[in-house]
Protein backbone atom coordinates (compact mmCIF):
# COMPACT_ATOMS: atom_id res chain seq x y z
CA UNK A 1 0.00 0.00 0.00
CA UNK A 2 2.60 2.65 0.60
CA UNK A 3 4.25 1.82 -2.47
CA UNK A 4 1.54 2.29 -4.67
CA UNK A 5 1.28 5.81 -2.55
CA UNK A 6 4.32 6.48 -3.52
CA UNK A 7 4.31 5.97 -6.98
CA UNK A 8 0.92 7.61 -7.16
CA UNK A 9 1.94 10.96 -5.58
CA UNK A 10 4.74 11.19 -7.78
CA UNK A 11 8.71 12.05 -7.15
CA UNK A 12 7.51 15.60 -5.39
CA UNK A 13 5.96 13.93 -1.79
CA UNK A 14 8.57 11.98 0.15
CA UNK A 15 7.49 8.98 1.01
CA UNK A 16 10.49 7.16 2.25
CA UNK A 17 10.59 7.32 5.60
CA UNK A 18 7.33 5.34 6.19
CA UNK A 19 8.78 2.64 4.69
CA UNK A 20 10.79 2.08 7.62
CA UNK A 21 6.77 1.17 9.51
CA UNK A 22 6.65 -2.23 8.25
CA UNK A 23 10.21 -3.09 8.13
CA UNK A 24 10.23 -1.72 12.39
CA UNK A 25 7.23 -4.33 12.73
CA UNK A 26 8.76 -7.05 10.46
CA UNK A 27 11.72 -6.97 12.75
CA UNK A 28 9.67 -7.52 15.65
CA UNK A 29 7.28 -10.14 14.73
CA UNK A 30 9.74 -11.92 12.10
CA UNK A 31 12.15 -14.47 12.19
CA UNK A 32 15.81 -13.61 11.24
CA UNK A 33 15.60 -14.92 7.31
CA UNK A 34 11.97 -14.01 6.79
CA UNK A 35 12.47 -10.45 8.11
CA UNK A 36 16.09 -9.93 6.00
CA UNK A 37 13.75 -11.11 3.45
CA UNK A 38 10.93 -8.61 4.37
CA UNK A 39 13.39 -5.82 4.45
CA UNK A 40 14.95 -6.44 0.45
CA UNK A 41 11.31 -7.03 -0.50
CA UNK A 42 10.56 -3.18 0.69
CA UNK A 43 13.47 -2.05 -0.96
CA UNK A 44 12.35 -3.63 -4.16
CA UNK A 45 8.99 -2.56 -3.78
CA UNK A 46 10.52 1.48 -2.72
CA UNK A 47 12.20 1.05 -6.26
CA UNK A 48 9.44 0.20 -8.52
CA UNK A 49 6.90 2.54 -6.79
CA UNK A 50 9.79 5.38 -7.71
CA UNK A 51 10.20 3.96 -11.45
CA UNK A 52 6.38 4.70 -12.00
CA UNK A 53 6.45 7.25 -10.00
CA UNK A 54 8.47 9.43 -12.83
CA UNK A 55 12.05 9.24 -10.71
CA UNK A 56 14.54 8.94 -13.42
CA UNK A 57 18.56 8.71 -13.24
CA UNK A 58 20.96 9.38 -15.94
CA UNK A 59 22.41 5.37 -15.37
CA UNK A 60 21.02 2.11 -14.80
CA UNK A 61 23.85 1.70 -12.48
CA UNK A 62 22.57 4.48 -10.53
CA UNK A 63 19.25 2.36 -9.78
CA UNK A 64 21.37 -0.72 -8.23
CA UNK A 65 23.37 1.66 -6.04
CA UNK A 66 20.14 3.23 -5.04
CA UNK A 67 18.58 0.39 -4.42
CA UNK A 68 21.46 -1.21 -2.78
CA UNK A 69 21.88 1.36 -0.68
CA UNK A 70 17.77 1.85 0.42
CA UNK A 71 18.28 -2.08 1.26
CA UNK A 72 21.24 -1.64 3.46
CA UNK A 73 19.42 0.86 5.29
CA UNK A 74 16.10 -1.35 6.13
CA UNK A 75 18.23 -3.73 7.12
CA UNK A 76 20.62 -1.92 9.87
CA UNK A 77 17.19 -0.47 10.71
CA UNK A 78 15.74 -4.25 10.92
CA UNK A 79 18.59 -5.40 12.48
CA UNK A 80 18.82 -3.05 15.76
CA UNK A 81 14.79 -3.88 16.25
CA UNK A 82 15.50 -7.16 16.08
CA UNK A 83 18.23 -6.58 19.06
CA UNK A 84 16.26 -4.46 20.80
CA UNK A 85 13.56 -6.82 20.90
CA UNK A 86 15.87 -9.19 21.58
CA UNK A 87 17.36 -7.49 24.82
CA UNK A 88 13.52 -6.12 26.26
CA UNK A 89 12.78 -10.45 25.81
CA UNK A 90 15.74 -11.44 27.85
CA UNK A 91 14.91 -8.69 30.35
CA UNK A 92 11.61 -10.14 31.02
CA UNK A 93 12.80 -13.30 31.19
CA UNK A 94 15.71 -12.63 33.82
CA UNK A 95 12.58 -10.80 36.14
CA UNK A 96 11.00 -13.73 36.03
CA UNK A 97 13.39 -16.16 37.16
CA UNK A 98 15.44 -16.94 40.37
CA UNK A 99 18.67 -15.92 39.15
CA UNK A 100 20.10 -18.73 42.42
CA UNK A 101 18.12 -21.86 41.04
CA UNK A 102 17.57 -20.86 37.87
CA UNK A 103 13.81 -21.50 38.25
CA UNK A 104 10.70 -19.36 38.11
CA UNK A 105 10.62 -16.75 40.78
CA UNK A 106 7.35 -15.72 42.70
CA UNK A 107 6.73 -13.60 39.68
CA UNK A 108 7.30 -15.96 36.80
CA UNK A 109 5.23 -18.31 39.03
CA UNK A 110 1.85 -16.10 38.81
CA UNK A 111 2.61 -14.80 35.36
CA UNK A 112 2.22 -18.38 34.14
CA UNK A 113 0.30 -19.75 36.61
CA UNK A 114 -2.43 -17.40 35.97
CA UNK A 115 -3.01 -18.12 32.46
CA UNK A 116 -2.42 -21.64 32.99
CA UNK A 117 -5.36 -21.73 35.79
CA UNK A 118 -7.54 -20.04 33.38
CA UNK A 119 -6.72 -22.43 30.71
CA UNK A 120 -7.63 -25.32 33.32
CA UNK A 121 -10.58 -23.65 34.27
CA UNK A 122 -12.17 -23.52 30.54
CA UNK A 123 -11.58 -26.74 29.92
CA UNK A 124 -12.91 -27.84 33.07
CA UNK A 125 -9.56 -29.59 33.89
CA UNK A 126 -8.37 -31.44 37.39
CA UNK A 127 -5.49 -29.11 38.78
CA UNK A 128 -3.26 -29.47 42.13
CA UNK A 129 -1.01 -26.94 43.76
CA UNK A 130 1.55 -27.79 45.88
CA UNK A 131 3.49 -25.55 48.26
CA UNK A 132 6.73 -26.77 49.50
CA UNK A 133 8.73 -25.90 52.22
CA UNK A 134 12.38 -27.75 53.77
CA UNK A 135 12.37 -29.02 56.74
CA UNK A 136 15.92 -27.84 59.18
CA UNK A 137 17.32 -25.37 56.31
CA UNK A 138 17.46 -22.64 58.43
CA UNK A 139 19.60 -24.12 61.35
CA UNK A 140 21.72 -25.73 57.94
CA UNK A 141 21.97 -22.56 56.92
CA UNK A 142 23.00 -21.10 59.60
CA UNK A 143 25.28 -23.65 61.12
CA UNK A 144 27.30 -24.31 57.85
CA UNK A 145 26.70 -20.66 55.88
CA UNK A 146 25.09 -19.18 53.25
CA UNK A 147 27.33 -21.03 50.32
CA UNK A 148 26.07 -24.31 52.18
CA UNK A 149 22.32 -23.28 52.05
CA UNK A 150 22.99 -21.90 48.33
CA UNK A 151 24.00 -25.38 46.88
CA UNK A 152 21.04 -26.84 49.17
CA UNK A 153 18.62 -24.72 47.11
CA UNK A 154 20.14 -25.69 43.84
CA UNK A 155 19.60 -29.07 44.56
CA UNK A 156 16.67 -28.46 45.13
CA UNK A 157 15.47 -27.00 41.97
CA UNK A 158 17.62 -29.88 39.83
CA UNK A 159 15.05 -32.34 41.64
CA UNK A 160 12.05 -30.01 40.86
CA UNK A 161 13.34 -30.17 37.22
CA UNK A 162 14.08 -33.55 36.76
CA UNK A 163 10.68 -34.67 38.92
CA UNK A 164 7.83 -32.43 37.31
CA UNK A 165 6.89 -32.74 33.41
CA UNK A 166 7.78 -30.24 31.30
CA UNK A 167 3.80 -29.09 31.62
CA UNK A 168 4.01 -28.22 35.51
CA UNK A 169 5.11 -24.73 36.57
CA UNK A 170 7.88 -24.67 39.25
CA UNK A 171 9.01 -21.88 41.26
CA UNK A 172 11.01 -20.53 44.13
CA UNK A 173 8.96 -18.54 45.54
CA UNK A 174 11.65 -17.14 48.47
CA UNK A 175 14.09 -18.22 50.85
CA UNK A 176 13.64 -22.46 50.97
CA UNK A 177 9.80 -22.31 50.28
CA UNK A 178 8.61 -23.70 46.63
CA UNK A 179 5.23 -24.28 44.55
CA UNK A 180 4.39 -26.59 41.60
CA UNK A 181 1.16 -26.63 40.06
CA UNK A 182 -0.07 -29.34 37.87
CA UNK A 183 -2.21 -29.25 35.42
CA UNK A 184 -4.41 -31.58 34.44
CA UNK A 185 -3.29 -34.25 37.65
CA UNK A 186 -5.66 -36.28 39.32
CA UNK A 187 -5.09 -36.56 43.33
CA UNK A 188 -3.41 -40.29 43.08
CA UNK A 189 -1.14 -38.88 40.18
CA UNK A 190 0.29 -35.69 42.43
CA UNK A 191 0.56 -37.49 44.99
CA UNK A 192 2.72 -40.27 43.52
CA UNK A 193 4.77 -37.53 41.78
CA UNK A 194 5.01 -35.68 45.03
CA UNK A 195 6.17 -38.69 47.09
CA UNK A 196 8.51 -39.29 44.74
CA UNK A 197 9.74 -35.54 44.57
CA UNK A 198 10.18 -36.05 48.42
CA UNK A 199 11.99 -39.14 48.62
CA UNK A 200 14.55 -38.18 46.29
CA UNK A 201 14.87 -34.76 48.05
CA UNK A 202 15.19 -36.86 51.76
CA UNK A 203 18.05 -39.17 49.69
CA UNK A 204 19.95 -36.68 48.03
CA UNK A 205 20.27 -34.62 51.17
CA UNK A 206 21.38 -37.87 52.91
CA UNK A 207 23.61 -37.91 50.49
CA UNK A 208 25.25 -34.29 50.83
CA UNK A 209 25.35 -34.79 54.42
CA UNK A 210 22.67 -32.78 55.84
CA UNK A 211 19.25 -33.34 57.47
CA UNK A 212 16.87 -31.15 55.21
CA UNK A 213 14.15 -33.02 54.15
CA UNK A 214 10.37 -31.07 52.63
CA UNK A 215 6.94 -30.82 54.21
CA UNK A 216 4.41 -30.44 51.32
CA UNK A 217 1.06 -28.89 51.47
CA UNK A 218 -1.51 -29.21 48.20
CA UNK A 219 -4.70 -28.45 47.37
CA UNK A 220 -6.43 -30.74 44.09
CA UNK A 221 -9.36 -29.69 43.00
CA UNK A 222 -11.53 -31.83 40.35
CA UNK A 223 -12.54 -28.44 37.95
CA UNK A 224 -9.75 -25.80 38.42
CA UNK A 225 -11.07 -23.04 40.02
CA UNK A 226 -10.05 -19.40 39.17
CA UNK A 227 -8.50 -17.87 42.45
CA UNK A 228 -5.29 -18.69 42.67
CA UNK A 229 -4.59 -16.48 45.60
CA UNK A 230 -7.13 -18.65 47.80
CA UNK A 231 -5.17 -21.53 46.06
CA UNK A 232 -2.11 -20.70 47.22
CA UNK A 233 -3.19 -19.62 51.18
CA UNK A 234 -4.69 -23.00 51.17
CA UNK A 235 -1.64 -25.09 50.19
CA UNK A 236 0.44 -22.83 52.74
CA UNK A 237 -2.50 -23.39 55.19
CA UNK A 238 -1.83 -27.71 54.80
CA UNK A 239 1.60 -27.25 54.38
CA UNK A 240 2.17 -25.48 57.63
CA UNK A 241 -0.01 -28.40 59.29
CA UNK A 242 2.35 -30.68 57.82
CA UNK A 243 5.26 -28.82 59.81
CA UNK A 244 3.57 -28.72 62.98
CA UNK A 245 2.94 -32.88 62.63
CA UNK A 246 6.40 -34.64 62.11
CA UNK A 247 7.66 -32.41 58.98
CA UNK A 248 8.93 -34.82 56.04
CA UNK A 249 5.64 -35.91 54.47
CA UNK A 250 3.05 -35.32 51.59
CA UNK A 251 -0.54 -34.07 52.78
CA UNK A 252 -3.04 -33.73 49.78
CA UNK A 253 -6.79 -32.36 50.33
CA UNK A 254 -9.34 -32.40 47.83
CA UNK A 255 -11.95 -29.43 47.17
CA UNK A 256 -14.58 -28.56 44.96
CA UNK A 257 -15.11 -25.58 42.78
CA UNK A 258 -17.76 -24.52 45.21
CA UNK A 259 -16.06 -25.41 48.18
CA UNK A 260 -14.88 -22.72 50.90
CA UNK A 261 -11.27 -23.12 51.59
Amino acid sequence: MIGFLDGFTGTEVRLTPIYFVPVILAGISLNQVNAYIFAIGCSVVWGISNFHGGLRFSSEWIWVWNLTIQAVAFVIVLELVRQLQNERIKAHEMSMTDTLTGIPNARGFYEQSHSLVSFCHRQQMPIVLAYIDLDNFKTVNDKEGHQRGNDILKIIAQIMKSTFRASDVISRLGGDEFAVILPNTEVSEAHEVLERFRVTTMKEMNIAGNSVSTSIGAIAYSNSPLDLEAMIKTADQIMYDVKHTGKNQVSIKKFYVNDSA
